[in-house]
């Protein structure tokens, strides 16, 4: 029994505006499922990244892809998920916290 859940923070040097977010995961059902973004919220901690209402969430069940001509799932292949954020709510980002709900 493993706990799917993943806390992730990246700092920027200054400020950036993100447009995309590009993940990947290995194809053997690991992939994120549910995920939410904060931002500008550095050191964010599990209880926090709960109970808090994130600027973004995202399913992306339905998002991932395969690398290539290579089947959906294939053992030992990495999937590839890209996703276009609203500009409007990633600018002027200087921490993104990614928190990782479940896995497909």
């Amino acid at each position: 029994n493993c706990d799917p859940q993943l806390l992730l923070e990246v700092g920027f040097t200054g400020a950036v505006n993100l447009e995309e977010l590009q993940l990947r995961a290995p194809g053997d059902g690991r992939a994120p499922g549910r995920v939410r973004l904060f931002v500008n919220s550095p050191n964010l901690d599990f209880a926090g990244a709960e109970q808090e209402e994130p600027i973004q969430r995202l399913s992306l069940a339905d998002l991932w892809q395969p690398p290539g001509d290579v089947e959906l799932g294939q053992a030992g292949q990495n999937m590839r998920c890209s996703i276009r954020l609203p500009i409007a709510r990633f600018r002027r980002i200087t921490t993104l916290t990614v928190f990782i709900e479940d896995n497909v």
